[in-house]
């Protein structure tokens, strides 16, 4: 039997459109399904707060799962996610579970946690400052809901603290980590792997992780602890993006997984 893709193709976009269904597609990455549906006859909304919809690509804080549809919509979240996808959150959850874990073991959080402060109130800001004036360390700042970078700040030896504690009030639900000062190098430069699942399915669960798809990202600086250039320290590419010489070194910036391996 000779069937005509052209003619499946054209009767799936007639049947999609016949059923009017509707998209919500609201972040940067959103062109990832937008021109595909959009192409099969699907009709996109912009109202964040829509519920009869059929697929949703959106931030996690905009899913109501109380009117989420079971086996007849799609979102590109996870119930539960904001459990480790949030930073305060995660280290809220991995340091919960490292006490319960190893401490009946005699092993301490810290070796596997780095020092860190969440600075939601005066007393802990009042610890964080206490610890950074008797520690001759580096830390990191990092702003809760920010990604690609933005936001994080190199706080060297010598910051002014008393600056620092005006600022406290604009910290709240930002955290402050202990910068690791011998940090696995790549030829002298920090780096960060980014590993690729795809969580199909939750009940039961079933996760693919993509090999070739992750990479390994690299600073363009070689390391030196007490450099102030952020593009030293983080490794993510919009950071990178703003190095002098980006444009001649941009494939210095990454390999593959197999080029690690």
């Amino acid at each position: 039997m000779n069937v005509n893709p052209t003619k499946v193709d054209e009767d799936f976009n007639e049947r999609i459109s016949i059923d009017g269904r509707i998209f919500f597609a609201g972040t940067d990455k959103a062109r990832v399904i937008s021109e595909i549906l959009e192409q099969r006859g699907w009709s996109r909304t912009k109202d964040r707060n829509v519920t009869n919809f059929t697929i949703k690509w959106c931030l996690a804080n905009q899913v109501d799962w109380t009117k989420f549809q079971e086996g007849k919509q799609l979102i590109n979240n996870i119930p539960g996610q904001l459990a480790f996808s949030d930073k305060i959150n995660l280290w809220y959850t991995v340091r919960d579970y490292l006490q319960k874990r190893y401490t009946q073991n005699g092993k301490h959080m810290q070796t596997f946690l780095a020092m860190t402060f969440v600075l939601d109130d005066e007393n802990e800001v009042a610890e964080f400052l206490r610890v950074y004036k008797k520690q001759n360390r580096t830390w990191i700042y990092k702003p809760r809901y920010n990604y690609a970078g933005r936001g994080i700040t190199v706080l060297p030896v010598h910051s002014d603290l008393s600056t620092i504690f005006k600022l406290k009030i604009t910290w709240i639900s930002n955290a402050t980590v202990i910068y690791i000062s011998r940090p696995l190098l790549i030829k002298g430069r920090k780096f960060d792997i980014r590993v690729h699942w795809l969580v199909a399915w939750t009940k039961p669960l079933l996760v693919f992780y993509n090999h070739n798809a992750s990479v390994v990202r690299l600073s363009l600086n070689l390391y030196r602890e007490f450099d102030c250039d952020r593009t030293t320290h983080l490794t993510n590419l919009s950071v990178q993006e703003s190095h002098s010489r980006y444009a001649f070194l941009q494939e210095s910036t990454g390999m593959t997984i197999n080029q690690l391996n």
